[in-house]
């Protein structure tokens, strides 16, 4: 399955570039997916792609669901390019309670919540 992805970019204050597929907060940003909220503490790929993929896992064991889950760091780096970039850390912990509020497998989509990335901070995400 193919993922597209839609960037709009903006400055943060560490004259980094923010990048995100939406800045918004919460479900919309111009499509279905829910848009964590970034909080401008960049992380590392590493440490984003296994908080984020932990939680997707004890969704999918909680409901019992049956899904197969790239290892990390092709969680991430399947939908987010490039690798070894920082990610902000307020919008993973968005995704987290996000994917922790499903109770559904169909519902159950590591591609419907989006991070906030930041490019041009790569190779300060990878060890």
């Amino acid at each position: 399955m193919a993922l597209w992805l839609v960037v709009a970019c903006s400055d943060d204050s560490d004259g980094n570039e923010l990048t995100s597929a939406a800045t918004s907060s919460g479900a919309g940003g111009g499509d279905d997916r829910f848009h964590a909220q970034p909080n401008g503490v960049h992380t590392s790929e590493t440490a984003a792609c296994d908080t984020l993929r932990t939680a997707v896992e004890g969704r999918v064991l909680a409901l019992g669901c049956v899904k197969t889950l790239r290892p990390c760091p092709s969680f991430l780096t399947a939908t987010y390019q490039p690798e070894c970039m920082e990610y902000d850390e307020g919008s993973v912990q968005g995704c987290v309670d996000y994917f922790n509020g499903i109770n559904v497998c169909d519902d159950l989509d590591e591609s419907q919540c989006v991070l906030t990335s930041y490019p041009g901070t790569q190779p300060a995400g990878c060890p």
